[in-house]
């Protein structure tokens, strides 16, 4: 009986805590929709004549601002990046976002907003020549903020000089002048231009991190900083690289010799050994965009470390004297080395004349954070080492494709 009791319960409050987490779940859902089902809102271009009234659908946010026009300058990619493709550019309202009260409805201030149309399709057509020069990707974004800025900063300058579009000769002047360079730049924009980027690239790195022996091998030889160089090349997705890399890493066992030179009273006449790794590997980009690529690579790299040592043996005041001429001593081992490449891409740009043929050069730069991990077994010493070397590199990365404009 007391069991079937604690069972209701028990049976309960897991209802009750059932029925909580329900509620939760619901309220989260509910104040979370409105944002998953919002659309992209309406826009209409510059190329659609005139603004009228009836376009500023949106209600007057505060009183003091009783007419406001949400235009913009956008930018669209038409096609595949991995073939052919085409960036356009294009001055846009809102409709929905703009809006102007019955007393702002004036012919006045409807010049005034379509003055301000006008600045943004000015913007958008000299964004436009740059991208018609083969311009894309980030470097595109970044003339996209420029831009936008630009058309901000004029806008506001035309706001304070016609005091928000009630100062009718002042908005006279700049609508004279605006006309002007809508002239200029129509003569001057060019059409849709097709963009085609190779699917080969090829490129280098030049980096510095650290190593750091595990198992035996640390025993021997301490971490430490190591600087690297790489060259790369791509088809799509496919990376292939191969890289040279250097350290001075402590030498902690300087009783440590190569066979021949055991019993004769070697010892390291150095602090430091020098460390030496040539590799290469193949990967694969699993994740790629516009700012950022990751690949996890697997491939074989040769390491090895040289020290010098001189036989030593202890004098008539038991310290060590040199009884002999030095030696160079060195173990390799090549093995398997893997890490991912994690690319943040912070620049781009385009040359402004062929290199090869009829292309153009599309240049990215990025920055690298790469994660490693070799395997070395060193059966060349007297004593035998082996362990993993876990690695980290940070490097400027510069790669170069071919880019078509047609």
């Amino acid at each position: 009986m007391v069991i079937q009791k604690l069972s209701l319960i028990l049976g309960h409050k897991k209802l009750k805590h059932s029925k909580t987490m329900s509620r939760i779940l619901l309220s989260l859902l509910l104040l979370f929709l409105p944002a998953l089902l919002a659309a992209e809102p309406e826009s209409r271009m510059w190329e659609a004549g005139t603004l009228v009234w009836e376009e500023f659908k949106g209600v007057p946010a505060l009183p003091d601002a009783p007419a406001n026009l949400a235009a913009d300058i956008v930018m669209s990619t038409t096609g595949d990046t991995e073939g052919d493709f085409c960036v356009m550019s294009a001055a846009v309202v809102y409709p929905e976002r703009s809006y102007a009260s019955p007393e702002a409805r004036t012919p006045l201030m409807l010049r005034y907003m379509q003055a301000r149309f006008d600045l943004a399709e000015i913007m958008s057509r000299r964004l436009q020549r740059e991208l018609a020069a083969g311009i894309n990707g980030i470097e595109a974004d970044r003339r996209l903020a420029y831009y936008r800025n630009l058309c901000r900063t004029e806008s506001d300058k035309m706001a304070a000089d016609t005091r928000h579009g009630t100062a009718d000769r002042a908005l006279q002047m700049w609508e004279y002048d605006i006309r002007r360079a809508l002239e200029e730049t129509e003569k001057a924009v060019p059409g849709s231009v097709s963009l085609a980027l190779s699917p080969w690239s090829y490129g280098l790195y030049v980096g510095v991190g650290g190593v750091f022996p595990t198992g035996s091998l640390s025993d021997a030889f301490s971490g430490g900083c190591a600087f690297t160089f790489g060259l790369q090349g791509g088809w799509r997705r496919f990376r292939l690289e191969g890289l040279i890399s250097y350290s001075i890493p402590t030498l902690r066992d300087q009783a440590l010799v190569t066979p021949g030179y055991e019993g004769q009273g070697y010892r390291a006449n150095v602090r430091n050994a020098n460390y030496l790794g040539i590799g290469f590997g193949a990967g694969y980009a699993v994740y790629d965009s516009k700012r950022i690529t990751i690949a996890p690579y697997v491939g074989g790299m040769w390491t090895g470390y040289n020290w010098t040592a001189r036989p030593m043996a202890p004098d008539a005041d038991g310290n060590l004297s040199v009884t002999g001429l030095q030696q160079r001593m060195e173990i390799d081992d090549f093995n398997v080395a893997f890490g991912v490449n994690i690319e943040w891409h912070f620049h781009s740009a385009v040359t402004s004349f062929p290199l090869f043929g009829n292309m153009r050069e599309h240049y990215v730069s990025s920055l690298r954070l790469t994660p490693y991990a070799v395997r070395g077994v060193y059966t060349d010493a007297v004593r035998h080492y082996s362990g993993w070397q876990i690695g980290f590199m940070v490097s400027y990365s510069g790669v170069a494709r071919a880019l078509g404009i047609r």
